[in-house]
């Protein structure tokens, strides 16, 4: 599976999230034992909060880089190094003067708390829907922990807890 595969999923998996599910109380009920897991959720209506400017924040950062490549022209490929450096030097010139730093430093910003208050988190095996939902929503964002979030959707799946 590719990384664009890969992100794609958990796109798609952090849809799933966008009304915030953590409101059903029985989705959101950790293990027994589970106090990592109560610990995260507990961060859900704060999350709920700043997350979706974050995510719109960051849609217009991916938006203003695939403009800029667009602008570029099509890549020459990296076997033609001096033309694939000249393409690399116009897209950054369009970065320049689109607003992608500006927008890129803004997104960062608002998603360095998010990370902040989840990371100690993202390692650790969630169980219930709601927290690995979650967890797959903030992977999307932060842009690392996505083989963590899809792990446990798969032990969600191996272990019936997901409906057929």
């Amino acid at each position: 599976m590719t990384v664009t595969t890969r992100r794609d999923t958990l796109a798609t998996l952090a849809g799933f999230i966008a009304v915030p599910v953590a409101s059903a109380t029985a989705l959101s009920r950790p293990s027994p034992g589970s106090d990592y897991e109560a610990r995260f959720l507990a961060l859900v209506p704060w999350l709920a909060r700043v997350v979706p400017e974050a995510e719109a924040l960051a849609e217009r950062v991916h938006a203003l880089y695939r403009a800029s490549e667009e602008h570029a022209g099509d890549h020459p490929g990296w076997e033609r190094p001096v033309q694939a450096r000249a393409w690399a030097a116009r897209c950054n010139t369009e970065r320049e003067r689109n607003g992608y730093r500006e927008a890129w430093a803004a997104m960062s910003a608002a998603v360095s708390p998010i990370d902040v208050a989840v990371e100690p988190f993202m390692q650790k095996r969630m169980r219930t829907l709601s927290a690995v939902l979650w967890k797959a929503r903030l992977a999307s964002l932060i842009g690392s922990f996505e083989e963590e979030a899809v792990g446990d959707v798969a032990a969600l799946a191996r272990e019936g807890t997901l409906c057929a």
